[in-house]
């Protein structure tokens, strides 16, 4: 390469990189896309980590402890929720306990996640450090 073709090379690379400036953050697109779903499960990633099916999954509550539990009828999927207390309302924060299965590991995530959503029955949470979220159905 020529020193006029490296040029070209290096102004080329810094237009691109100038031209990222202007993309809307990664986890704004992905808050959109969640809060755009209807099947119960949790999100992340760009897409469900583990989606509610009623002809194949069960759901579980336990009122006292503010425990709600999802699972494929094979229970190799799953995914439990164990929240400070149930959502009511949009706005909201809630600490929870995340516990899921994926790939064959148990997950397990603390965290806050502010309810995004409420619509149809169902809650949207959504946690805003890591860009992921799920949603209840009220089964409470």
């Amino acid at each position: 390469m020529s020193g006029k073709e490296v040029v070209l090379a290096i102004l080329a690379s810094l237009v691109l990189l100038g031209c990222n400036k202007n993309r809307e953050p990664e986890g704004i697109a992905n808050l959109d896309d969640f809060m755009a779903k209807k099947e119960a499960g949790m999100f992340g990633y760009g897409g469900f980590l583990f989606k509610y099916n009623p002809h194949d999954c069960q759901i579980s509550v336990n009122v006292k402890r503010h425990q709600v539990r999802l699972q494929n009828d094979s229970q190799k999927n799953w995914l439990q929720v164990h929240l400070t207390k149930f959502p009511s309302s949009k706005g909201e924060t809630i600490e929870l306990e995340l516990r899921y299965m994926s790939g064959g590991d148990e997950i397990v995530n603390r965290t806050a996640m502010e309810t995004v959503k409420t619509a149809e029955g169902k809650f949207w949470l959504w946690d805003h450090q890591n860009n992921m979220g799920i949603i209840l159905p009220q089964c409470w």
